[in-house]
């Protein structure tokens, strides 16, 4: 057997790792594998020995080579088992409780072109339309240019998700109008920008913490006390949470879409 290889030089690492993406890069790993499946195998394998460097470096763990090897697989076959929800259309046209024992968390994102703002809002309700948790978190010009929004989306569905988890909530449902979030999250390609993909590698590595979950996709109608938190956030410029005691004019805004629910 003769092995032929070819030398190419790109000048830096960085060059040669993002060389790994390009349409004309000639990787070639077996029959039926698609230039997808490739880059998708590569951006896991990035992210996942980036994710052991930190825990080496802030925690002093040594990564585990099969660990890493197994959590490689499971994100690049991602099934979406804990999902029966079809997102393909958007059919929720109003905020509606979830089913019992299931805690309903709406997120949302806005950004203001003009001055570089961005806010990001998030509400927890259960079946009886209690509210357990709202919050919103400002950003000051900190957002990749050209990609501001659905960065922002990216960045509430994060700090929804990770909210459950450090909740310890068990059965949750996340609603956004963000559609091409919710699909990213739901099927097995990425829809969103090649930039915003880490944040989608880590919702789905903490949605796989939770017992059940389910995203959906809603009309912005669904999801308007989200919306608000957002503005306020920016408003305000300011992060903020509330438990049990809101301000009023939170109260109001969810008083008022409970009322609309009915």
């Amino acid at each position: 057997m003769t092995l032929r290889f070819t030398v190419v030089y790109h000048g830096s690492f960085i060059h040669w790792v993002i060389s790994w993406f390009s349409v004309s890069a000639n990787l070639v790993f077996g029959s039926g594998i698609t230039r997808d499946d490739t880059n998708k195998t590569l951006m896991v394998t990035a992210w996942t020995i980036w994710k052991d460097r930190c825990t080496k470096k802030f925690q002093n763990k040594d990564p585990n080579r099969d660990i890493s090897v197994a959590e490689i697989n499971n994100l690049t076959i991602f099934n979406v088992h804990n999902s029966s929800i079809n997102n393909a259309h958007l059919q929720v046209n109003r905020w509606k409780p979830p089913e019992s024992g299931f805690l309903k968390i709406n997120l949302d994102a806005s950004f203001k072109q003009l001055n570089s703002q961005g806010g990001i809002g998030l509400i927890v309700r259960d079946f009886a339309d209690v509210c357990f948790r709202v919050q919103g978190e400002y950003f000051d010009g900190e957002m990749k240019q050209g990609i501001e929004v659905e960065e922002l989306e990216c960045r509430a569905m994060l700090a929804a998700v990770t909210l459950a988890v450090m909740k310890n909530f068990t059965n949750v449902i996340f609603e956004s109008d963000s559609e091409i979030v919710i699909k990213s999250i739901n099927e097995k390609i990425s829809y969103v920008y090649w930039m915003n993909q880490h944040f989608i590698l880590d919702i789905r590595y903490l949605l796989g913490r939770l017992e059940n979950w389910k995203c959906i996709s809603v009309k912005r109608e669904a999801n308007g006390v989200a919306d608000k938190l957002d503005k306020k956030a920016i408003i305000t410029k300011s992060h903020f949470s509330f438990h049990s005691t809101l301000p009023r004019d939170i109260k109001e805004w969810i008083d008022k879409e409970n009322h609309v629910a009915f």
